[in-house]
């Protein structure tokens, strides 16, 4: 990957996780813009246009789910990648319902990250 990548917003109240996600995505050459919940990756994602969206699930104020559902009713098109620690039965279910374009499970390799962001974006 090289300058111009793409444009991505990573969504996660988790701090240590937000930090090494972006200082991984620069070096693969994304431009790379972050919110801490669900409200502020939603008004974020009206407001600029992104490749891929990665986020969380469980976030406080607005969780994943919600956030997916009120991105996709503005911008039905937007990627979005659930990056989630908790990747089973009825949550599984619910990112599915709510139009996730893909979910991996925390903790995650790098290297699945890298791989899952270019098949979505290609």
């Amino acid at each position: 990957m090289g300058e111009n990548a793409g444009r991505l917003l990573v969504v996660d109240d988790d701090r240590a996780f937000r930090a090494l996600a972006v200082e991984y995505l620069l070096k693969l050459g994304y431009a790379v813009d972050t919110a801490t919940d669900g409200l502020e990756a939603v008004r974020m994602a009206t407001e600029n246009d992104y490749d891929l969206i990665v986020m969380d699930v469980s976030m406080p104020r607005f969780n994943g789910i919600e956030a997916i559902g009120a991105v996709r009713r503005g911008k039905p098109e937007q990627k979005i990648l659930v990056v989630t620690a908790f990747l089973a039965g009825e949550v599984a279910e619910q990112i599915a319902a709510a139009g996730a374009s893909r979910a991996i499970q925390k903790p995650i390799e790098l290297s699945e990250l890298e791989d899952t962001i270019a098949t979505l974006i290609g």
